[in-house]
């Protein structure tokens, strides 16, 4: 009697699973439907985005100084536009002492050079024709 209430209780499950089976492939399909309006197309559209430069040029200055204008990211730029600009206060600086050494060496390099006036030309020509006098009038005595 086990036996006959286990094969009429499997045979209950089997025919509800092929009835779920049959309902469900019968069942009409659900659609959502849509009315269509017509409408403009639009021909353009604005985006915007970061862009990435494939290319990254990095340089570095000559010379330190204190940053006075950056321009800040994402800022549209055009070309010829200024990013940066550096503090030149130390170069003016460092430009003025070496004007000041150049001014200091030409000084010293024409002091180091004689320069004869002419005073003193026309006092060495006549300390000369003194001296060739000198030299004739002793000629003169001792012969």
């Amino acid at each position: 009697m086990k036996k006959k209430a286990k094969i009429i209780i499997f045979i209950v499950l089997i025919l509800g699973i092929v009835a779920y089976i049959y309902v469900q492939a019968t069942k009409p399909l659900e659609l959502e439907t849509v009315k269509v309006v017509r409408k403009d197309i639009v021909s353009d559209f604005k985006e915007s985005a970061n862009l990435v430069s494939s290319d990254v040029v990095s340089f570095t200055p000559s010379f330190s100084g204190e940053v006075l204008y950056i321009t800040k990211t994402g800022t549209k730029v055009k070309a010829g536009d200024l990013l940066f600009s550096l503090s030149t206060d130390s170069l003016e600086s460092k430009k003025t002492e070496l004007l000041a050494q150049v001014d200091s060496l030409s000084g010293q390099e024409k002091m180091s050079k004689p320069s004869l006036f002419s005073s003193q030309i026309r006092s060495a020509d006549i300390a000369i024709e003194n001296a060739k006098g000198m030299v004739a009038r002793s000629y003169y005595s001792i012969a």
